[in-house]
């Protein structure tokens, strides 16, 4: 930011008195030929300003393109010594500016930090996830509205020149054209691949709202440069190109880009997030009250309707931006709300496909248990016909040792009387000795009451050969 410390007029294009003004900084820092550096574009804010009073804040800047924050903040510092040394000493060859300012603040908008003097730190680069995000907004929808800020200058196909008409225009505009020369100018300044000749034919115009804008910027003999500005719509259906126009608004596009042409933004995405905040749009400026005034003495119209319009269509136009900006940043924090939402959508489904695991491992141990318990089942059946087969064994034993029993029943032995001898057919049968016989052994048995004989089994005797054996 200058303060002006003496009165100066402008012409109403700010872009070639700021050229001068810069290659002479330029010169007078670094003692090289008086020249814009390499990679330097000029931002002139206040544009069709062009009466300029002490005490009064002019707003002029640039941007930067540079392999990283440092060497950019190099080449702003050797632009802010020279432009100090200006402001107190009027340069030859600076138009308007010089001896007639002070430096009194540089900001740096990417950063939004203001830059001390003679600081060393690295100036803030656009970040890679700002971009990548703007893309990613634009991703999904085709349709997209391009609004030039500054006038462009980009020539027709040679097909569709015509006199007094070789640039785009509210009469034509190519998008396929365009997009190549976006794509050519991001490969020139090393910012994207060199282009392939394939020609973006998929890219289709559906509105063309440019209108042409001549700046004056020359003394006597009136010279001007301008541009087409306002708004296109185009149908983009390729991700590359897409992802092309987006880096394209901080490169610009045609010619004279070093004089601040060929700026442009992309309106779903929003306000431009780095402009300086006394930005006067071009097309407002020229449509001040006095020009506004002059056409509507010419359209012979009632004095102040088409400036009362203009106030409308203006407040319109804010209200407008407004909402839109409201849109972005709701959209921004719905982008953080989905970010944090994501991690926790993942920690839940390791936790679902976790509990899926355990009910697998569950449901097995389950079946485990099931086929235990039908073993276990089984051998209870087992064993309850193992016991029956023992009851029923115990049963028949049981019956066996009753008829046993009944069968040795028979048979009563004691000291005083034996029981007789059953022969083959279950009949007693009496022992026929005489009781004078004498056995093998030499003893007499005696002969009881005439019922049967008294019989010494303790000593053997041939006897025993005459009864019959059980077993």
């Amino acid at each position: 930011m200058l303060e002006m410390t003496g009165h100066a007029r402008a012409y109403p294009h700010h872009a070639p008195m700021l050229y001068a003004l810069i290659a002479a900084a330029y010169h007078a820092a670094t003692g090289h030929e008086s020249a814009i550096p390499d990679g330097v574009m000029l931002d002139a804010p206040e544009q069709a300003r062009t009466e300029l009073r002490p005490g009064e804040p002019y707003a002029l800047g640039w941007t930067i393109v540079a392999p990283d924050g440092a060497a950019a903040a190099r080449t702003t510092d050797a632009l802010l010594n020279g432009l100090a040394a200006l402001g107190s000493k009027k340069a030859q060859n600076a138009k308007v500016l010089g001896g007639n300012f002070v430096v009194r603040s540089v900001e740096d908008l990417v950063g939004g930090a203001n830059r001390k003097p003679r600081s060393t730190a690295p100036l803030t680069c656009i970040p890679g996830d700002h971009i990548r995000r703007e893309f990613e907004r634009l991703n999904t929808p085709r349709r997209m509205v391009l609004r030039f800020s500054s006038p462009l200058r980009v020539e027709r196909g040679d097909a569709f020149k015509q006199e007094g008409r070789r640039y785009f225009d509210d009469r034509h505009f190519e998008p396929p054209r365009f997009i190549q020369r976006v794509r050519h100018r991001l490969s020139g300044l090393d910012l994207w691949p060199t282009p392939t000749q394939d020609w973006p034919n998929e890219v289709v115009l559906l509105e063309n709202n440019l209108v042409w804008l001549d700046l004056g910027y020359g003394g006597k003999d009136g010279k001007t440069l301008g541009g087409a500005m306002g708004r296109v719509v185009i149908d983009c259906p390729r991700t590359d190109l897409i992802a092309a126009l987006v880096l394209g608004q901080y490169g610009r596009v045609g010619l004279s880009t070093r004089f601040g042409f060929g700026a442009y933004r992309i309106e779903e995405l929003g306000p431009e997030p780095f402009a300086c905040a006394r930005s006067r749009p071009l097309l407002a400026a020229a449509m001040s009250s006095h020009e506004l005034q002059l056409a509507a003495d010419e359209l012979d119209l009632p004095s102040g309707a088409v400036r009362k319009l203009a106030e409308r269509s203006q407040l319109a136009a804010e209200e407008i931006n407004s909402l839109s900006t409201s849109s972005v940043s709701i959209a921004d924090k719905s982008g953080r709300l989905l970010e944090q939402i994501v991690p926790n959508i993942q920690n839940t489904s390791k936790l679902v496909q976790e509990i899926a695991a355990s009910s697998r491992e569950q449901n097995s141990g389950a079946e485990q248990v099931n086929t235990s318990i039908q073993q276990f089942n089984t051998v209870i059946q087992q064993s309850a016909a193992g016991a029956e087969e023992i009851a029923s064994s115990s049963e028949e034993l049981s019956s066996q040792a009753d008829h046993l029993r009944e069968a040795i029943s028979f048979f009563k032995i004691d000291k005083h009387q034996r029981t007789p001898v059953a022969d083959g057919n279950g009949k007693a049968r009496k022992a026929a000795f005489s009781t004078q016989q004498k056995s093998k052994n030499g003893v007499l048995a005696k002969a009881t009451s005439g019922k049967g004989a008294l019989i010494d089994l303790e000593k053997g005797d041939g006897g025993d050969s005459n009864f019959e054996k059980f077993n």
